[in-house]
């Protein structure tokens, strides 16, 4: 399902233009990293409740509970600092390799540059 939700994002945006593309291009690989940590939680709470499920342990199965709640929790805390405070840091390091960036000039703050939505600036 994702990958024809990045399939469809790539087809609306490519009629943009090329900055626009590589934008959705580069965005969808640190999107697939993302999601890889977040189905290994889910496997991982999975695992623990059915571990403690099969044993017939229901206080360790409430522990297991507790903590994943927990662990979700301060996951989705550490990912949305990541991506609020570390966005412009990221653009560039998964940026063209000719030493440009792709970064919305409407969220870089620059006063005055942002067209609309799908501008971009390549500093």
């Amino acid at each position: 399902m994702q990958r024809g939700v990045n399939v469809v994002s790539a087809l609306l945006v490519g009629r943009l233009g090329a900055a626009e593309l590589a934008a959705v291009g580069l965005s969808q690989l640190f999107l697939m990293f993302v999601m890889a940590l977040v189905y290994g939680l889910g496997m991982g709470a999975t695992l623990m409740g059915a571990f403690h499920t099969g044993a017939r342990d229901v206080r360790q199965r409430t522990w297991a509970a507790g903590t994943v709640l927990v662990a979700g929790a301060a996951a989705s805390v550490l990912l949305s600092s990541v991506g609020i405070f570390c966005s412009p840091t990221l653009a560039r390091f998964m940026g063209p390799r000719d030493g440009s960036t792709i970064w919305p000039s409407c969220i870089s703050g620059s006063p005055g540059t942002c067209s609309r939505a799908t501008s971009f600036s390549m500093e």
